[in-house]
Protein backbone atom coordinates (compact mmCIF):
# COMPACT_ATOMS: atom_id res chain seq x y z
CA UNK A 1 0.00 0.00 0.00
CA UNK A 2 1.45 3.19 -0.99
CA UNK A 3 1.82 5.82 1.64
CA UNK A 4 2.07 9.72 1.67
CA UNK A 5 4.81 10.10 4.06
CA UNK A 6 8.62 8.78 4.34
CA UNK A 7 10.44 7.52 6.99
CA UNK A 8 13.83 8.73 6.97
CA UNK A 9 17.13 7.62 8.43
CA UNK A 10 19.85 9.97 8.80
CA UNK A 11 22.15 8.41 5.78
CA UNK A 12 19.20 7.45 3.39
CA UNK A 13 17.25 9.59 0.99
CA UNK A 14 13.39 9.71 0.07
CA UNK A 15 12.83 7.10 -2.45
CA UNK A 16 10.04 8.29 -4.97
CA UNK A 17 7.50 5.99 -5.51
CA UNK A 18 4.84 6.10 -8.63
CA UNK A 19 1.79 7.59 -8.07
CA UNK A 20 -1.28 5.02 -6.97
CA UNK A 21 -2.80 3.59 -10.46
CA UNK A 22 -6.11 5.07 -10.26
CA UNK A 23 -9.03 2.55 -10.89
CA UNK A 24 -13.06 2.10 -11.52
CA UNK A 25 -13.08 -0.07 -9.22
CA UNK A 26 -14.32 0.66 -5.84
CA UNK A 27 -11.44 -0.13 -3.38
CA UNK A 28 -12.12 -1.57 -0.22
CA UNK A 29 -11.88 1.10 2.57
CA UNK A 30 -12.60 0.46 6.16
CA UNK A 31 -14.97 2.68 7.37
CA UNK A 32 -14.89 2.87 11.56
CA UNK A 33 -18.53 1.79 12.94
CA UNK A 34 -20.77 4.31 12.92
CA UNK A 35 -20.36 4.73 16.95
CA UNK A 36 -16.81 5.51 16.56
CA UNK A 37 -17.18 8.11 14.13
CA UNK A 38 -17.09 11.78 15.15
CA UNK A 39 -19.94 14.09 14.33
CA UNK A 40 -19.00 17.78 12.68
CA UNK A 41 -21.86 19.89 12.54
CA UNK A 42 -21.88 23.01 11.18
CA UNK A 43 -21.24 26.20 12.79
CA UNK A 44 -24.28 28.71 13.30
CA UNK A 45 -23.12 31.95 11.76
CA UNK A 46 -23.92 33.75 15.16
CA UNK A 47 -24.11 32.37 18.79
CA UNK A 48 -24.87 33.59 21.96
CA UNK A 49 -22.20 34.12 24.93
CA UNK A 50 -23.16 34.03 28.57
CA UNK A 51 -22.19 38.37 30.14
CA UNK A 52 -21.70 39.20 33.18
CA UNK A 53 -22.92 43.19 33.91
CA UNK A 54 -20.23 45.29 34.37
CA UNK A 55 -20.19 48.20 36.74
CA UNK A 56 -20.14 50.43 33.74
CA UNK A 57 -23.25 49.04 32.36
CA UNK A 58 -22.10 47.34 29.48
CA UNK A 59 -22.00 43.77 29.49
CA UNK A 60 -18.66 41.82 29.67
CA UNK A 61 -18.22 38.69 27.98
CA UNK A 62 -18.11 36.12 30.82
CA UNK A 63 -14.87 33.86 30.38
CA UNK A 64 -14.02 30.61 32.48
CA UNK A 65 -11.14 29.38 33.80
CA UNK A 66 -10.45 25.71 33.60
CA UNK A 67 -8.78 23.36 35.27
CA UNK A 68 -5.95 22.96 33.65
CA UNK A 69 -5.27 26.37 33.28
CA UNK A 70 -6.25 27.31 30.09
CA UNK A 71 -9.31 30.49 29.63
CA UNK A 72 -12.56 29.29 27.71
CA UNK A 73 -15.01 31.01 26.02
CA UNK A 74 -18.45 29.52 26.35
CA UNK A 75 -20.74 30.10 23.39
CA UNK A 76 -24.47 28.52 22.91
CA UNK A 77 -26.10 27.76 19.16
CA UNK A 78 -29.41 28.49 20.11
CA UNK A 79 -31.12 30.70 22.98
CA UNK A 80 -32.79 28.16 24.54
CA UNK A 81 -29.54 26.32 24.65
CA UNK A 82 -28.37 29.33 26.26
CA UNK A 83 -31.26 29.22 29.05
CA UNK A 84 -31.78 25.47 29.60
CA UNK A 85 -27.63 24.90 30.11
CA UNK A 86 -26.35 27.80 31.52
CA UNK A 87 -29.46 29.47 33.31
CA UNK A 88 -30.95 33.12 32.35
CA UNK A 89 -27.89 35.01 31.75
CA UNK A 90 -27.15 37.95 30.10
CA UNK A 91 -25.84 37.34 26.69
CA UNK A 92 -24.64 38.93 23.52
CA UNK A 93 -25.20 37.59 19.91
CA UNK A 94 -21.97 37.36 18.24
CA UNK A 95 -20.60 36.44 14.70
CA UNK A 96 -17.46 35.34 13.98
CA UNK A 97 -16.02 38.26 13.18
CA UNK A 98 -16.61 39.57 16.53
CA UNK A 99 -15.50 36.14 18.55
CA UNK A 100 -12.44 36.71 16.84
CA UNK A 101 -12.59 40.50 17.51
CA UNK A 102 -12.91 39.25 21.73
CA UNK A 103 -10.04 37.35 21.23
CA UNK A 104 -7.71 40.50 19.94
CA UNK A 105 -8.77 42.33 23.08
CA UNK A 106 -8.76 39.80 25.92
CA UNK A 107 -7.12 36.34 24.58
CA UNK A 108 -9.05 33.08 25.38
CA UNK A 109 -7.93 29.13 24.95
CA UNK A 110 -10.60 27.61 23.54
CA UNK A 111 -14.36 27.77 22.81
CA UNK A 112 -16.58 25.49 24.41
CA UNK A 113 -19.90 24.70 22.49
CA UNK A 114 -23.00 23.78 24.41
CA UNK A 115 -22.05 22.94 27.72
CA UNK A 116 -23.68 22.31 30.40
CA UNK A 117 -22.91 24.45 33.36
CA UNK A 118 -23.86 23.12 36.58
CA UNK A 119 -25.96 25.02 39.00
CA UNK A 120 -23.82 25.92 41.55
CA UNK A 121 -21.15 27.30 39.32
CA UNK A 122 -23.58 29.48 37.18
CA UNK A 123 -23.35 33.58 36.66
CA UNK A 124 -25.66 35.14 38.56
CA UNK A 125 -29.03 35.21 36.85
CA UNK A 126 -31.06 38.41 35.61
Amino acid sequence: MPHDYYLLSPNEPPQQTAPPKQSSLPQDTETPPVSERKRELPMPPVVYVPCTPGDDGINHLAYRNLDDGRVALLVYTALDRLIDLAGDVHWALLDWDALQEAQNLQHYDIILQDIRIPEDQRLVER
